[in-house]
């Protein structure tokens, strides 16, 4: 930079060079939180997949309960046409002379035992109905209100499925619930975390170097010749220290840091245990519907 008037110009350069020692020093303090904001992108993709997979399946599940509550008020009307018919003939035979009456009162009482069991299979059914609807839509507004849902599809024979072993069913579940990667990436983050957190427990330790050169006046322009050239350099370097006394702050993060990388590696055994436990149930189902 240079000064001048009409008198005179003086021109000067400054370079200075500073590098932390220990609080910030290195890359993985200074990319630690671009990594973990990195990994948390990843984490909330797969959360999304864990929710579409949760919405999906209990799409499914609600239409196969509308299903299943159809075949109910089908079984439930034919049991009823049948009491009744039993109701019926038994009421003739007691007109004949050929039946006791406490056996008309049995059949009559089963009639009204199966009316009650198909108006709770309606019931069931209407409510698995708008359970479906309010999985197509916000409003229940008319046409759809009113409408009746007719599934197309029937229930999968069991027998003809191939079950795969219980070793083999967890494996595929450990590599595509979207939860192992979520409990994954939490641990991931407070790694990568840890070292811009353990930054703060180091001290200030700062390396300075500060070269500086003038030119004095002369004629003008000289004076920036000087300063190029370096003809009255000074230098100086030094380094300072400073840390607070005790860093009670920084020693709290770096303690609630390791609790939180516990509990995160806790949250993924249990996580494991619990898809382990899901995968056994289902195949217990299984074949016990085989």
């Amino acid at each position: 930079r240079c000064l001048s008037d009409w008198s005179s110009d003086v021109c000067s350069s400054d370079l200075t060079i500073s590098q932390q020692m220990l609080n910030g020093f290195g890359f993985a303090v200074n990319r630690a939180l671009i990594k973990v904001a990195e990994n948390e992108q990843k984490i909330e993709r797969e959360s999304f997949h864990q929710q579409v997979n949760a919405v999906l399946a209990a799409a499914k599940n609600a239409y196969w309960d509308l299903v299943a509550a159809r075949e109910s008020v089908r079984a439930a009307e034919a049991a009823l046409g049948a009491a009744r018919q039993l109701a019926s003939d038994n009421q003739k035979q007691l007109d004949a002379g050929t039946m006791a009456p406490l056996d008309v009162e049995t059949a009559q009482s089963q009639a009204a035992a199966s009316q009650r069991d198909l108006i709770i299979a309606q019931t069931n059914l209407q409510n698995a109905e708008l359970q479906l609807k309010t999985m197509f839509s916000k409003n229940l507004d008319e046409p759809l209100a009113s409408a009746t849902i007719e599934p197309t599809d029937a229930f999968p024979d069991p027998s003809q499925m191939i079950l795969p072993s219980l070793r083999e069913a967890t494996a595929i579940a450990m590599a595509n619930r979207p939860e192992v990667p979520v409990a994954e990436g939490n641990i991931k983050s407070q790694k990568d975390a840890m070292p811009f957190i353990r930054n703060a427990l180091t001290p200030n330790v700062n390396v300075f170097a500060l070269v500086t050169t003038v030119g004095l006046y002369n004629v003008f322009g000289t004076s920036l010749w000087e300063a190029v050239r370096f003809k009255y350099p000074e230098v100086a370097f030094g380094v300072t220290v400073s840390f607070p006394i005790r860093n009670r702050q920084a020693q709290a993060d770096e303690i609630r840091s390791r609790l939180e990388m516990n509990q995160s590696q806790d949250t993924l055994v249990r996580t494991k245990s619990q898809i382990g436990v899901d995968v056994q149930n289902a195949l217990i189902d299984r074949k016990s519907v085989v």
